[in-house]
């Protein structure tokens, strides 16, 4: 790709992020243990700052807890040099909820907030990807985890390093000793 097309990643300060996003409610007595989770958030249609705080605050009110988050980027769409720019954000969880019922949660948000079926890595409001769950690994057509193309989106590395307690987290929630644990529906 020729300089001319390329388009620089930048940090942007988007807004003041409420409260609740991060470090809200706890999430309470009697529920399942809370496992660890890193989601990435994405937006390139509509008011993307308004669908990256919604979003947040959809998952926090489904009894998700931020306990860290990286800075909300700027960045061209991947896959597609001429599409609209992302806002970009990843954020560590701590979730009452199976990957299942957290993938279902995540998605219902989507559709909610207009999302329709597009091709691979093409426009929309709201994206919202479970990357890796503390201790599971999935392989089903519904869902992989850790995200099977985690490694190929380079985008999210700078991201993932931004997350306050470094850039171990993920290699922390995939520890080898657990790796082998597949959870089904």
């Amino acid at each position: 790709m020729g300089n001319s097309m390329r388009r620089s990643r930048k940090k942007i300060q988007v807004g003041r992020v409420p409260p609740r996003s991060c470090g809200g409610s706890s999430l309470g007595r009697g529920r399942k243990m809370a496992r660890r989770v890193l989601v990435a958030l994405g937006s390139n249609l509509g008011d993307r700052e308004a669908e990256l705080d919604q979003a947040r605050g959809h998952l926090q009110d489904q009894g998700l807890q931020c306990l860290e988050r990286s800075q909300v980027h700027e960045l061209p769409p991947y896959g597609d040099p001429f599409g609209p720019s992302y806002l970009n954000q990843v954020l560590l969880y701590s979730s009452p909820h199976d990957p299942w019922r957290l993938l279902e949660l995540a998605k219902d948000w989507e559709r909610s907030r207009g999302r329709v079926p597009t091709p691979r890595n093409g426009p929309r409001p709201i994206d919202v990807d479970l990357l890796a769950f503390e201790g599971v690994r999935v392989t089903s057509p519904r869902l992989t985890l850790p995200h099977p193309r985690l490694g190929g989106r380079t985008f999210l590395l700078p991201l993932l390093s931004e997350i306050p307690s470094g850039a171990g987290t993920l290699e922390r929630i995939l520890r080898p000793h657990e790796a082998g644990r597949c959870l089904a529906p």
